[in-house]
């Protein structure tokens, strides 16, 4: 069982890498008993995958950022193909959801982001264009549980367009799906990937 204070460390390791503008950095999470090859190609694997974005470090229209955030993650993770989308069809297992949380609250743990229904976020700069900071929460949930989770910064954004913030989004969503599965003996993708 994952224990709550373990899955927020990777986040203090790196916060001090993140420094130089446009560069990103992302921190895989341990995952926990949850998470293998197999659970998420049941859950996703050609079919929709519910995203969850919540906040935005741009302000603006909330449903626009959403579909530039889930655009960006298409095709950007190991495994079988599946549709990140924020309005899933009927063929999204209801279990299974992937939140995106941009800036989220101090308090939020990894664990806390399965758990809740409202997001807190910090608020969005004031300043239109002006360069931000940006931290990017990734977790896959099963239920209120999580099955994996990844973190991501970078300095220096100022819009959505910004290559820099395509890259943050990339590969965390890349992270957050690892091809190893560590809880089963470094079991790999390689009947999804067409060999190895």
């Amino acid at each position: 069982m994952a224990r709550k204070g373990w899955l927020a460390l990777p986040v203090l390791a790196a916060m001090s890498a993140a420094c130089e503008p446009g560069v990103s950095r992302v921190v895989p999470g341990p995952v926990t008993s949850i998470y293998s090859p197999q659970e998420f190609s049941y859950a996703a694997g050609g079919r929709d995958l519910h995203t969850v974005v919540a906040g935005n470090p741009f302000g603006g229209d909330q449903a626009a950022f959403a579909r530039r955030v889930t655009n960006l993650m298409q095709g950007k993770h190991f495994g079988p193909r599946t549709h990140f989308t924020t309005m899933p069809n009927e063929t999204a297992r209801r279990d299974y959801r992937v939140m995106m949380v941009f800036n989220p609250g101090d308090a939020m743990t990894a664990t806390g982001l399965c758990e809740r229904e409202v997001i807190p976020t910090a608020p969005p700069s004031a300043s239109t264009g002006q360069p931000r900071s940006i931290q990017l929460q990734a977790v896959f949930c099963r239920g209120s549980s999580l099955a994996s989770t990844a973190t991501g910064w970078v300095e220096g954004v100022t819009s959505p367009e910004d290559g820099s913030f395509e890259s943050l989004v990339g590969s965390t969503t890349m992270a957050l799906f690892p091809q190893e599965d560590p809880t089963r003996g470094g079991q790999r993708l390689c009947p999804f990937l067409g060999g190895c």
